[in-house]
């Protein structure tokens, strides 16, 4: 299944790494839903999933719900179906109404369990960085500016990486998930791993920033050229969490949650 999802991937030319993982932190934290939102105009952008963001159907965590929506505050648009073509031209307007939180996915009951996060790239962070985006992480991390290269981090046998703006604040964020407590809750720290994966990625400096992504993030970096790669890079992520000196969590959600 996961080799036809691949082959069946759409390429857009944007990768907005920084905005992205941005967006993954807000859903670890439990907080609000900003990017997941709207597909801004794209057919093939997506919505968040709703059992990010909802305990069950009418039970939204701030979205809005209503007759001009569906049980999860999704705008209907009476040509869309998402279960049929969701890359059809009408669905592109989809977006949730109201300001929901997403729910945090630490597991309370394991609070000893590791997190990890997987990011998959197919080429060099464009777009999606913008001012707003490395605010929001600069107030999150608890920083005044971003790191502007890898001096400071870089392994002694790999090579000094500048940072473009597309490619800013990704790095603090992801070491701020690695070090810090991402949880007021939960009485032990939920810490995040992020692994990286370079898709038939053959840019010298993108394959170096998502290296320090890695590096930084407590996780691995891996490549893959084909589906059939990429099959065994996830195989041998699972089976090192599995081996994670604590507990591996299993998905809480599947992903046909609330059939969606």
């Amino acid at each position: 299944r996961l080799i036809e999802l691949v082959n069946g991937m759409p390429a857009n030319d944007l990768t907005p790494i920084s905005s992205t993982l941005l967006e993954a932190a807000n859903y670890w934290r439990g907080e609000q839903v900003t990017f997941g939102k709207t597909r801004g105009n794209r057919r093939t952008a997506r919505l968040s999933h709703p059992a990010t963001y909802c305990d069950a159907p009418n039970s939204c965590n701030g979205a809005n719900i209503s007759s001009i929506t569906d049980a999860f505050g999704v705008k209907k648009f009476p040509s869309c179906d998402v279960t049929v073509n969701p890359n059809s031209n009408p669905c592109r307007f989809r977006v949730i109404r109201g300001n929901p939180n997403y729910i945090s996915p630490f597991n309370t009951t394991v609070e000893c369990a590791t997190n990890h996060q997987v990011l998959l790239t197919d080429g060099a962070a464009f777009s999606g960085n913008s001012n707003f985006v490395k605010n929001k992480i600069k107030n999150m991390v608890g920083k005044s500016s971003c790191f502007a290269n890898n001096t400071t981090f870089k392994r002694t046998s790999e090579a000094i990486n500048n940072y473009n703006t597309h490619e800013q604040c990704a790095v603090d964020l992801v070491q701020f998930m690695h070090e810090e407590d991402q949880s007021s809750t939960i009485s032990n720290a939920q810490i995040v791993k992020t692994h990286t994966i370079g898709f038939n990625l053959n840019n010298i400096s993108a394959t170096r920033f998502i290296t320090d992504m890695a590096n930084v993030g407590g996780g691995d970096v891996y490549t893959a050229s084909s589906a059939g790669d990429l099959v065994s890079v996830f195989e041998n992520i699972l089976t090192k969490v599995k081996n994670d000196p604590t507990s591996f969590v299993a998905p809480a959600l599947a992903t046909n949650a609330f059939n969606r």
